[in-house]
């Protein structure tokens, strides 16, 4: 008997924890035609659910544009990139 409220004890933590988590998550609104689009997509390519599949499609983009932006920073222009290299090589660092 005791073994048996160990387990639920254990297991209303966990729902409490999982409520807890959920209340606080960011939540975006989404017309329910896209969101049906976008259910069928995630059955078709086996996610478990909705939200998993939205979420590694937001990742993705994200990935994307940050990748993006981190190619189109450079720290030097090519002048500056030139004078380097010059004094670098007058120190005799390269050659």
């Amino acid at each position: 008997m005791v073994l048996h409220s160990l387990k639920f004890d254990k297991l209303l933590i966990f729902i409490i924890i999982l409520l807890l988590y959920i209340q606080y998550m960011p939540q975006i609104n989404i017309p329910q035609e896209i969101y049906d689009k976008l259910k069928n997509r995630a059955k078709v390519k086996s996610y478990a659910d909705t939200d998993s599949y939205i979420i590694s499609i937001i990742t993705e983009i994200a990935k994307r544009i940050q990748d993006k932006n981190g190619a189109k920073k450079k720290l030097y222009s090519k002048e500056e990139e030139s004078e380097i290299k010059d004094r670098l090589r007058s120190f005799g660092y390269i050659d």
